[in-house]
């Protein structure tokens, strides 16, 4: 009888790490490429993490912060829907996309699999370059399914790779190209800056503003980690790529640079609103998403002169265009403060699997999601989100000689 368990829980530890890795390497390879790839392999990656029992390598920290933003987002929901007798379910990857750490981190221990899963990774983040590179060159048009390329679309503007939006297209092949730079070491570091460069041009190609802000700084975050010497050299290389970038912007897109220099990109308003909403609900928000773009639109029917039309939500905002006042208004303050701790709870277990080495690269990494975050909802897409947590996974076992 012994013998027997022994055996069925062998088969199950077996299949388990079948099923982790193979969920794992589907998650890394749908990166830039497809979110329903990206959501099937975190399914099958969790169901091979509860097969293997293997949940201390992400740490209790990372779990108790997770399930407690999750739980306090859910009781957000489930009052506010009792409350007004509406539907209790709200349809946002914010709410569980932070399990792709602990599956990522316990898949990539083993070091083929973590080799692997930086291929995966990469190779999608080529493919969606070379996509935007034919949408930018050639035409591109949202409703020319499935790759949206046509000759009768839009030259030279903003491009979306796979995606449905120029947002999550660069911040995800910004979030690849950042983390290959930091954990290269060897001759494949050259090959992860030329990425990392690459990225930054899609970054500009797209049009996407708050990529192009927050990339510098987490450039320099990831230089400056290093130790109080490397300073000087910190803010230089930030001020260098943003002089680089805003470059780029401004020969692409000058109307955009010129929208964000004076401050009327429409987001003002959005964030009053926003503040409004949150003062009202401080404890539990909303109550979701659709809740929220229901009290903006309340509070302000109609579009005032001062907010650009191509700017103006009829419906109603559908976020904040900022991570934390998002959460705040959608399920109240905690959720926001539970957001910081689950970041923080991810770099102690970096530290702790990595060493100082892994926690540096994990800081560059969240800085530039959160300072992405301060002009759009960066957790808030699935996308972005599922890139995030699966390449803080990666780098969780500290530099790897061949992520490039």
């Amino acid at each position: 009888m012994t013998a027997l368990v022994a055996a069925a829980g062998s088969a199950r530890q077996r299949w388990g790490r079948h099923l982790l890795t193979a969920g794992f390497l589907l998650g890394c390879a749908s990166l830039a490429t497809s979110i329903a790839g990206g959501k099937a392999g975190l399914l099958l990656g969790l169901v091979g993490l509860a097969l293997t029992g293997d949940f201390g390598t992400a740490g209790r920290w990372v779990w108790l912060a997770g399930a407690a933003a999750t739980a306090w987002a859910c009781t957000s929901i489930a009052l506010a829907g009792i409350a007004d007798g509406g539907r209790l379910v709200e349809r946002s990857g914010v709410l569980y996309m932070w399990l792709a750490f602990p599956v990522a981190a316990a898949a990539a221990a083993d070091p083929r699999v973590r080799r692997w899963g930086w291929r995966l990774a990469i190779a999608g983040a080529l493919a969606a370059l070379l996509l935007g590179a034919l949408q930018f060159a050639t035409g591109y048009a949202t409703d020319a399914r499935p790759f949206r390329l046509s000759f009768d679309g839009i030259r030279h503007d903003r491009i979306s790779g796979f995606f449905g939006h120029h947002y999550p297209f660069a911040m995800v092949l910004a979030l690849i190209g950042l983390a290959a730079a930091v954990a290269a070491g060897g001759r494949s570091r050259w090959a992860a800056a030329g990425l990392l460069a690459l990225a930054a041009v899609a970054g500009v190609a797209s049009a996407s503003r708050s990529v192009l802000l927050a990339l510098p700084a987490a450039i320099a975050a990831g230089i400056a980690a290093r130790g109080s010497r490397y300073a000087m050299r910190a803010a230089l290389a930030a001020a260098a790529v943003l002089a680089v970038l805003g470059a780029g912007l401004w020969l692409v897109a000058p109307a955009y640079l010129r929208e964000m220099a004076e401050l009327r990109n429409g987001r003002a308003y959005i964030w009053r609103l926003t503040c409004a909403e949150i003062a009202d609900h401080p404890l539990l928000g909303a109550g979701g998403g659709a809740r929220y773009q229901a009290a903006c639109l309340a509070r302000l029917p109609e579009r005032p002169p001062e907010v650009p039309a191509d700017w103006w939500f009829a419906q109603g905002p559908p976020h904040a265009h900022n991570t934390l006042l998002t959460l705040a208004a959608w399920y109240g303050i905690p959720a926001a403060v539970l957001h910081l701790a689950l970041i923080a709870a991810i770099l102690f277990a970096m530290r702790r699997r990595g060493g100082p080495e892994a926690m540096r690269a994990g800081v560059a990494l969240a800085v530039l999601i959160e300072a992405a975050g301060l002009f759009d909802f960066t957790i808030g897409d699935a996308e972005t989100a599922a890139a995030a947590f699966t390449l803080l996974g990666l780098l969780a076992q500290g530099r790897d000689d061949a992520p490039a």
